[in-house]
C-alpha cells in the first residue's frame, strides 16, 4: 500500500529537521556556472527563516551546522556554497525577530566564526569580498551592551576586526597560507574589502558604539591608503571628488523625487558590479586603469574617516582623534614628509565632526603635543625625530586655529596655559642642542606663539582676551618675585645657596611654571642664563602684542583683515587693572625686554584704553609710575580712590577699613601717626584747634582686636537721652552701658517649616 507522504532521501531522513532546513537552501548549479551566481532557493530560505524566528533556541544549532558546513566547502573550494551560506546568514540577520538583541547573542559568535575561517583559508578575493554584505549587516544589528559583557564574544570580534584591518593596509598581499604576493590589482580589491569592511563599524545611527583598542590599528591602516607621491595635492584631489560625488547625488535626488518601480535600476550583484565600470578605464592602459582603482580606494577610505567623526557619538570622536594622532606620530617618525598630508588630514578632520564635538579634536591633539618627549631615549632613532612630530603637531593645530572654525565649548585657558607650557619646554631644551635643533625650536616657538594669539579670534565669552592676558602677565609677575626673593637670600647668607629645581627652570625661562606642577616645572635644563631669561620675557610681551592684534584687526579666523579696526562689540576691553604690577619692567637691564614692554603697552593703549573721555590719553614710559599716571588720566573716579587708601593697607590689612571713621562727609584716609596713649589711642588738634581722627597704624591692629586699646565712636550723640547716656563728639563712651541699655527678647521667634514642595 502506497504511502499518503511524499517519500524523502534516505540521507535526508536521518538529519535533524534544522540540518535538512539548510541544505534545501542550497540549489543544484551546473558544472561550468560561476559562484557569483548562486542564490539560495527563496522558499526554503523563507521556511528556515521562520523556523528559527519562531524557535529561536534552535538558532545555536543552525549557526554550529553552518560553521562547519563552511569550514568544508572552504577546504573543498566550493565557492559557491560558501556564496549561498554568507546569504542565508544575511537573511537571518535582518529578518525582523532574529536581529533581536536574544536572537542575536546566539547567532553572532556563530557568525564570526563563519567570516574569520573565510578570510584566513580562501584563496577566492570573491569570497572575502562576499563578506562585506554579512558583516555590514552584523554591525548594523550589533548590540554593543552585549560586546562589553561577553569577554569570548569580545575577543572574538576584535579578531575579525584586525583582519579586515590587515587587509585594508596598503601593503603587499598575500593569500590564506600563500607564500607569494599577489597581483596589484587584486591587492587593491582586498584594500577595498578591509576599507569598506572597517566602514560598517561606524554606522551612523549606533550611538553606543564605543573606541575598541583594535581600532587603533585598523584606522591607521586606512590612513596608510592616502600614501601618493603627490601628497598634499592627492589627499585635495579626493576631497574635491568627493564634494562633487555628494554635489551629483544630492542634485539627482532633487530631480528624481519620486521614481516609478519599473524605471528604477536593479543590481543583481550590488551597486559595485562588475558592469558599472568607470568608463575611463577602458580608454587607457592597465597601468591607467589602476591608478583609476587605486583612486576610488583612497576616495572609500577618505569617506570611511569621515564615517568616524561625522558622529554624535563622543566617545568614538575621542577615539578617532586619539588613533589619528598616534598614527600621525608613528609615520613622521618614519617618514618626516607625512606632516604635509597630515595638516591637510586633520584640518579636513575638524572640519566633518560635529560643531559640539569639534573642540574634542583640538583639545586631543594639543594634550597628545604636551605629552611628547623632545628628547629621545631610543639610540636607533635620530635626534631630530622628535623634533619633525612637535613640528608636525604645532603645524596642525596652527592650521585649524587659522580656519573659520566654531570650537564653541573650547576651553582656551586650559589650551593657553598648556602651549605656554611647551614653550618653556622648547626653549630648555633648544639652549643646549645642536645648530639645527635651535632653528627648528625657534621656529616652533614663533608658530607656537601665533596659535596662541589665535586663539583670542575665538572669543567664546567676554572677559577672554582678558584672561589670556592676564595669565601671561601672572607668569612674568611671579617671575619677578621669585627672582626678588632669591636675590634677597644670596645677599643674607654667605655663601649663596642655590634656588631648587623649579625656581632654576622659572628664572631661566623668564616666565613662571604657573599652576604647573613642580614635577613638570622642573623638567629641562639645569643650566640657566640671564639671556634665556630675557628672550623669554620678550616673547611672553610679543605674545600679548599679538592677542591684541588678532583680537581687534581679525574680524574672523580666516584673516581677512578689518577696514575700520573696530573691537569685537561681543567682548570686553581689557581693563588698566591687567598691568598693575608689571612697572618693574621699566627697569630692566635688557633693552629688548623694555622695548617689548613698551610696544605691549602701546598696543594694549591702542585698541583697548577706553578714551572717550579724554581723547588725548597717552603714555608716559619717563614717569616714575607708567601705570598710575595712566590710571589718574584714564579714570578720575578709580585714581582719586586709589590715591586716598593705600593699595598696600588693602591688601595686607583689609581689616583696617573696617575701624570707624569721622563724621560722615569728612576725610576717609587712615593716617600713619603715632597714638598719644598707651592703653588708647591718642587724638590730637590740628592748627585751626579742630579735632583731628583717630591715628591708628597696623601693629595696633592686634591690641585692638584683642581689647588692649581702645578706639573712640566718632560719632554724634545728643547728651542726656532717654536713657541718660549720651556723648559729646570726641569723648570716649563705655560700650557696655550702651549694650546694657539693649532690649533683648526673652525667646526666639518660632522658625517657619520648609516647604516641601514649591509654592507654584
Amino acid at each position: 500500500m502506497c504511502s499518503p507522504f511524499p517519500t524523502m532521501p534516505t540521507i535526508q531522513k536521518m538529519l535533524p529537521r534544522h540540518q535538512a532546513l539548510v541544505l534545501k537552501c542550497y540549489p543544484r548549479l551546473p558544472k561550468n556556472s560561476s559562484a557569483d551566481n548562486a542564490q539560495p532557493n527563496s522558499s526554503e530560505l523563507a521556511y528556515l527563516l521562520y523556523y528559527s524566528s519562531t524557535r529561536q533556541e534552535k538558532l545555536h544549532k543552525v549557526g554550529a551546522f553552518l560553521e562547519r558546513k563552511t569550514q568544508n566547502d572552504v577546504a573543498k573550494w566550493q565557492s559557491a556554497r560558501v556564496h549561498v551560506t554568507l546569504q542565508i546568514l544575511t537573511a537571518m540577520l535582518e529578518h525582523a525577530e532574529i536581529h533581536r538583541p536574544h536572537g542575536f547573542a546566539i547567532i553572532a559568535p556563530s557568525i564570526l566564526r563563519i567570516i574569520r575561517q573565510i578570510i584566513n583559508s580562501t584563496n577566492d578575493i570573491s569570497l572575502i569580498e562576499a563578506t562585506i554584505a554579512t558583516w555590514d549587516a552584523f554591525c548594523r544589528w550589533q548590540d554593543c551592551l552585549a560586546l562589553a559583557a561577553d569577554s569570548e564574544y569580545r575577543t572574538l570580534f576584535e579578531e575579525v576586526v584586525r583582519q579586515y584591518g590587515d587587509l585594508a593596509q596598503n601593503k603587499p598581499k598575500k593569500l590564506a597560507k600563500s607564500t607569494q604576493s599577489i597581483p596589484e590589482h587584486d591587492a587593491l580589491r582586498m584594500r577595498n574589502a578591509g576599507v569598506t569592511a572597517f566602514k560598517s563599524l561606524f554606522v551612523p545611527g549606533n550611538v553606543e558604539r564605543g573606541w575598541n583598542i583594535q581600532f587603533n590599528q585598523s584606522f591607521t591602516s586606512v590612513i596608510s591608503n592616502f600614501q601618493n607621491t603627490q601628497r598634499k595635492a592627492y589627499i585635495a584631489h579626493l576631497d574635491e571628488l568627493n564634494k562633487q560625488a555628494e554635489e551629483e547625488k544630492e542634485s539627482s535626488r532633487a530631480m528624481n523625487g519620486r521614481q516609478s518601480i519599473a524605471t528604477v535600476r536593479t543590481y543583481s550583484q550590488g551597486p559595485n558590479s562588475e558592469g558599472d565600470v568607470d568608463p575611463r578605464a577602458a580608454e587607457g592602459t592597465a597601468q591607467d586603469a589602476d591608478k583609476l582603482e587605486e583612486e576610488e580606494v583612497g576616495l572609500l577610505a577618505l569617506n570611511c574617516v569621515k564615517a568616524v567623526f561625522q558622529s554624535d557619538n563622543f566617545v568614538q570622536v575621542r577615539g578617532g582623534a586619539t588613533a589619528f594622532t598616534r598614527t600621525v606620530a608613528e609615520e613622521v617618525r618614519r617618514d618626516p614628509s607625512f606632516a604635509v598630508e597630515a595638516e591637510l588630514l586633520f584640518r579636513l578632520i575638524t572640519t566633518w565632526t560635529p560643531v559640539h564635538h569639534r573642540f574634542n579634536v583640538l583639545v586631543t591633539a594639543v594634550d597628545h603635543l604636551c605629552r611628547l618627549p623632545i628628547e629621545t631615549s631610543d639610540a636607533s632613532m635620530e635626534k631630530g625625530s622628535n623634533l619633525d612630530v612637535h613640528d608636525a603637531f604645532i603645524t596642525m593645530i596652527h592650521g585649524v586655529l587659522s580656519e573659520n572654525l566654531n570650537f564653541i565649548g573650547l576651553s582656551v585657558m586650559d589650551v593657553l596655559l598648556r602651549l605656554l607650557d611647551h614653550i618653556i619646554r622648547l626653549a630648555t631644551t633648544g639652549s643646549r642642542a645642536n645648530i639645527t635643533s635651535v632653528r627648528t625650536s625657534e621656529s616652533m616657538i614663533e608658530q607656537l606663539k601665533d596659535c596662541i594669539a589665535l586663539l583670542a579670534v575665538h572669543v567664546y565669552y567676554a572677559d577672554q582676551v582678558r584672561d589670556m592676558i592676564a595669565a601671561i602677565l601672572l607668569r612674568v609677575k611671579a617671575y619677578a618675585a621669585i627672582n626678588r626673593t632669591f636675590s634677597l637670600r644670596q645677599s643674607a647668607r654667605q655663601p649663596p645657596t642655590p634656588p631648587n629645581a623649579t625656581t632654576t627652570n622659572s628664572m631661566k625661562n623668564g616666565l613662571s611654571a604657573g599652576r604647573s606642577s613642580p614635577t613638570r616645572s622642573a623638567r629641562g635644563s639645569t643650566i640657566s642664563s640671564q639671556s634665556s631669561s630675557d628672550e623669554a620675557r620678550t616673547v611672553a610681551f610679543e605674545m600679548i602684542t599679538m592677542i591684541l592684534e588678532y583680537a581687534n584687526t581679525r574680524v574672523n579666523p580666516s584673516g581677512a583683515a578689518s577696514s575700520t579696526n573696530k573691537i569685537n562689540k561681543t567682548r570686553h576691553l581689557v581693563p588698566v587693572g591687567t598691568w598693575e604690577g608689571t612697572q618693574w619692567l621699566l627697569r630692566e637691564p635688557s633693552e629688548d625686554v623694555r622695548q617689548s614692554y613698551k610696544v605691549a603697552l602701546q598696543t594694549w593703549a591702542k585698541y583697548e584704553l577706553d578714551s572717550s573721555s579724554d581723547p588725548e590719553v597717552s603714555l608716559d614710559f619717563d614717569a616714575e609710575d607708567c601705570i598710575g599716571k595712566l590710571v589718574e588720566k584714564a579714570r578720575p573716579a578709580a585714581a582719586s580712590i586709589r590715591g586716598s587708601i593705600g593699595h598696600h593697607s588693602h591688601v595686607s590689612h583689609p581689616q583696617l577699613l573696617m575701624l570707624p571713621y569721622t563724621t560722615v562727609g569728612g576725610d576717609r584716609r587712615l593716617s600713619n601717626g603715632t597714638g598719644t596713649g598707651n592703653n588708647s589711642i591718642g587724638t590730637g588738634t590740628d592748627v585751626e584747634g579742630e579735632r583731628t581722627k583717630p591715628r591708628v597704624t597696623a601693629k595696633d591692629l592686634n591690641d585692638i582686636m584683642e581689647g588692649k586699646k581702645r578706639v573712640p565712636l566718632r560719632v554724634r550723640m545728643v547728651e542726656g537721652g532717654e536713657n541718660g547716656i549720651g556723648a559729646v563728639e570726641g569723648e570716649g563712651v563705655d560700650m557696655e552701658q550702651v549694650l546694657a541699655t539693649l532690649k533683648v527678647a526673652s525667646e526666639r521667634p518660632k522658625r517657619e517649616p520648609l516647604m516641601s514642595a514649591p509654592p507654584y
